[in-house]
């Protein structure tokens, strides 16, 4: 692994932005073109972009969080921990996802749905207009005071969990797998879920039209009824306490979800039996017996306490209701993806790359407190003005292919 180059990388990145002791404008100078010269060119672009200024707004906090405060310090400290385990093959998988287009999982093709949340939070969104920073709260919250480990390892369980289709007149409609006995990844059954539910009418003002009791009950006489964005609110807290509580059981709270979205489909049959195939679907991951779910309840115990209000929900439903932002298009692009050649390879490239990162946990949580420090209220407004502002710019996407075209130079050398 060429731990070096991801170093020069960061320093790439930290000295744009400049700093008492991280001097900027950027200034690495030329690759010896007898070690990499495909690199040459990626480098010039790429540090031409870092100097344009665009992220000149971060030197104070990049200065305070980063340099005097230790942070590159520690990420650095992380990458060398973790990179040096990991095949190449790994790191190079995740970095031409990320820049090959014909992955499907390019920055190009999930460009503009990241943008849209990115102006949403920030106030810039012409469809939402106003800031909404409740959901980067939340997230700073889960950031600081959950157990980084258990929130990897969820994601890592995520990835590695296999599905298959349960035999004839089983109660359920899915079943777990075991890893390579031909079932396919949970991730990809669900978006061919989604994709397939997308595509019926019914389904379209689904979440306008939920109505629920305040206190979470379907009925309950005089309670408060709340509908639409305040009832898929309460529904979330609701799923996320009872999946949390020690002794949790799956049925009462399947039970719940089916009286709350069934009377919606309007007896629709095909939009019946697709809601119940993702219902059985995504039970699986809180089945005591499933290998997931001790991950899953951890981490909304910890999004329980932390996100009380329930502003990662609310911006959910936000994204999934208003008509400009496309969600046909992202779960279509999501789809598109999952269905790629590539998906396999990448997919375990994923793993392998958090189970280096659960096997490191001090470092590990060391920058997951750099990376709160980026979040905090007083910094994470001009973090999301920064990137907004580096839209049609093409710096993540010219750093991107600069660290993959080095990585990929054979003459460098492990």
């Amino acid at each position: 692994m060429h731990v070096g180059v991801l170093l020069c990388a960061c320093a790439v990145v930290a000295g744009a932005c400049g700093g008492e002791g991280v001097p900027g404008p950027v200034s690495v100078g030329p690759l010896d073109d007898d070690v990499c010269p495909a690199a040459q060119d990626t480098l010039v672009a790429a540090q031409a972009s870092l100097n344009a200024g665009v992220f000149d707004p971060l030197r104070a906090p990049i200065e305070t969080i980063l340099v005097d405060e230790g942070g590159l310090a520690t990420t650095i400290n992380l990458l060398t921990l973790v990179l040096p385990g990991l095949d190449d093959i790994v790191v190079t998988t995740l970095l031409s996802a990320l820049t090959d287009e014909e992955t499907g999982a390019s920055l190009t093709t999930f460009k503009p749905h990241v943008l849209n949340i990115l102006e949403y939070l920030n106030g810039t969104s012409v469809y939402l207009p106003g800031a909404h920073p409740q959901p980067l709260d939340a997230a700073h919250a889960v950031v600081v005071n959950c157990d980084p480990v258990a929130n990897i390892r969820l994601a890592r369980d995520l990835l590695v969990l296999e599905v298959r289709r349960a035999p004839a007149g089983s109660a359920r409609a899915w079943e777990i797998a075991e890893p390579g006995s031909g079932g396919q990844s949970f991730l990809g059954a669900l978006v061919e879920g989604l994709d397939r539910g997308r595509r019926i009418a019914v389904f379209q003002s689904l979440l306008e039209r939920v109505t629920i009791s305040a206190d979470g009950e379907v009925h309950n006489g005089g309670a408060d009824i709340v509908v639409g964005r305040d009832a898929f609110v309460v529904l979330a807290k609701v799923l996320a306490a009872n999946i949390a509580a020690p002794d949790f059981e799956l049925e009462p709270v399947r039970g719940l979800v089916d009286q709350v979205l069934v009377p919606l489909l309007e007896g629709d049959v095909e939009a019946e039996q697709v809601l119940d195939d993702m219902l059985d679907l995504v039970g699986l991951l809180v089945e005591q017996q499933s290998a997931t779910f001790e991950s899953v309840q951890a981490f909304m115990g910890c999004v329980d306490r932390h996100d009380s209000e329930a502003a990662v929900p609310a911006m959910l439903f936000d994204y999934l209701t208003v008509d400009e932002f496309s969600v046909d298009a992202l779960i279509a692009d999501v789809a598109g993806a999952a269905r790629k050649e590539q998906s396999s390879p990448l997919r375990l490239a994923m793993v392998a790359m958090l189970d280096a990162l659960i096997a490191q946990p001090a470092a590990l949580g060391d920058v997951g407190s750099v990376v709160g420090r980026f979040l905090e209220p007083e910094v994470a407004p001009t973090v999301l003005a920064v990137l907004v502002d580096l839209k049609g710019t093409g710096v993540l996407t010219e750093l991107l292919e600069f660290i993959t075209v080095l990585l990929s130079c054979r003459e460098l050398g492990p």
